[in-house]
């Protein structure tokens, strides 16, 4: 199967399994290199599966730190599949389900993502997209200004969909994991202001906020392990399945099945809560859900491609099919 043309003009595609797709960065003038279209790869159809990567912003370089392995308490681990925490499983009940790639802090193009998905009215303001499933992949955070105006949208949609019947997922993208870390290579100085704003309404004004030092400063208080933020993106899962769909911000390999999807879930959130002393190795490590680039590449067949790998996943996942963003698809629709 040859390249998939995209629609003149509109980033939204569907495929052959029904799902709608929404590349949110299309022609963004914040970023030059933003990827233009949204990748729907089917080069595994012969084998019954499908790699199915969402469009992300321009690639950049990662620091690979070493994170502790957490290792959970006895009762903590008898108590994975029943956490309180974020979802890993979710049924679909025939709902429509529209995937949005990642849209790092560009409010307008996340608008409009929105609206070609008829999930939102013309203000921006109302939920339209009855019993809908949305799911944004991760990597809200970073390289555009509007970083909290989008999770505050997010926020107020998934208490509209929810009466509706519809539900609004969010996922924690490699950037997320960063920011809560402290690592700010790339933030903004419109996101810091903003950060800057929201300390000084908590905490009162203070010139020193005026200052980068001062405004990184509040930036990482606000989204530090246990703070409020943080605490609101422990609820966002870092893997998940509605019905027979696979999300994640990067991609699920064999050994983050092994390791479980429910404790990856678990652990990431309980991090960010303040309880555990970091996200798992198969979160941080060049290879985690959130960094590797297995799904978005080129190399499809042979031991290590993605057509092999993804088909182990699905299997033991009893999923159909996966949905990612991270790597960037420069030339459209690629099967």
């Amino acid at each position: 199967m040859g390249p998939i043309p995209r629609i003149p003009g509109s980033p939204a595609g569907f495929n052959r399994v029904g799902f709608g797709f929404l590349g949110a960065g299309l022609g963004s003038p914040m970023r030059k290199a933003f990827v233009r279209g949204l990748s729907l790869s089917t080069a595994c159809a012969a084998s019954g599966v499908a790699i199915l990567s969402l469009k992300p912003s321009s690639a950049h370089a990662k620091t690979v730190a070493s994170a502790p392995q957490v290792d959970l308490k006895p009762l903590e681990r008898a108590a994975v599949k029943n956490s309180s925490g974020p979802p890993t499983k979710v049924d679909a009940d025939g709902r429509r389900i529209i995937a949005v790639g990642d849209v790092h802090g560009d409010l307008m193009q996340t608008l409009k993502a929105l609206k070609l998905g008829g999930l939102i009215d013309a203000t921006g303001s109302k939920w339209t997209g009855g019993k809908t499933i949305l799911v944004q992949v991760g990597d809200i955070l970073d390289r555009g200004d509007h970083e909290l105006a989008i999770l505050r949208l997010f926020k107020r949609l998934a208490k509209q969909a929810e009466k509706e019947g519809g539900a609004v997922y969010i996922l924690n993208g490699n950037h997320e994991i960063m920011n809560v870390e402290g690592d700010f290579r790339y933030v903004t100085p419109g996101a810091f202001t903003a950060f800057a704003e929201l300390y000084s309404k908590k905490h009162g004004a203070d010139p020193k906020l005026q200052t980068l030092a001062g405004a990184t400063y509040a930036r990482r208080e606000l989204l530090k392990p246990g703070s409020d933020l943080a605490k609101d993106m422990a609820k966002n899962p870092t893997v998940l399945q509605v019905g027979d769909t696979l999300f994640a911000h990067a991609g699920v390999l064999q050994e983050h099945v092994d390791y479980g999807l429910d404790k990856i879930n678990m652990q990431v959130s309980g991090w960010m809560e303040g309880r555990y002393p970091g996200p798992p190795q198969q979160v941080k490590d060049e290879n985690g859900v959130v960094w590797n680039r297995t799904f978005g590449g080129t190399a499809m067949y042979g031991p290590e491609g993605a057509c092999p790998r993804l088909s182990e996943v699905l299997k033991s996942t009893t999923a159909k099919r996966m949905v990612i963003g991270h790597t960037p698809q420069e030339s459209g629709a690629n099967s």
